[in-house]
């Protein structure tokens, strides 16, 4: 008997902290899909070029900056995951 199976995309967007004013922030995008046994996670934070960046928090809101957050936080929900699934 073959099995019916539905496979989605699961999108979820945000806003950053608003840490200046709340017109002063990225959007970040969250897409879960599941790609044969696995799930892939794709995270995309836009809207750098549009901020105001404060005369010294240059190098906390630059995209090398975020890229490297989102490096750390992936890799500790990767941990996080694993831990779980053993």
């Amino acid at each position: 008997m073959a099995e019916d199976r539905v496979e989605r995309t699961v999108h979820i967007a945000a806003t950053t902290e608003r840490v200046w004013d709340e017109t002063n922030s990225t959007l970040v995008e969250f897409r879960v899909s599941a790609e044969g046994a696995m799930t892939r996670l794709t995270v995309c934070e836009s809207g750098f070029a549009s901020l105001t960046i404060p005369a010294g928090r240059e190098d906390a809101a630059s995209y090398e900056s975020h890229s490297r957050g989102w490096t750390e936080v992936l890799r500790n929900l990767a941990g996080y995951i694993e831990q779980g699934a053993s």
